[in-house]
């Protein structure tokens, strides 16, 4: 997986914020970056 460099520290916590339960299951985040 890639990362794009994301030097903001707080944007860094929402999107890992962003990417919690919603995007567990298999496929999500696939769709959510497509």
């Amino acid at each position: 997986m890639h990362y794009a460099p994301i030097h903001d520290p707080v944007r860094r916590t929402k999107i890992v914020a962003t990417l919690g339960p919603a995007s567990d299951r298999e496929g999500v985040l696939e769709q959510m970056i497509a």
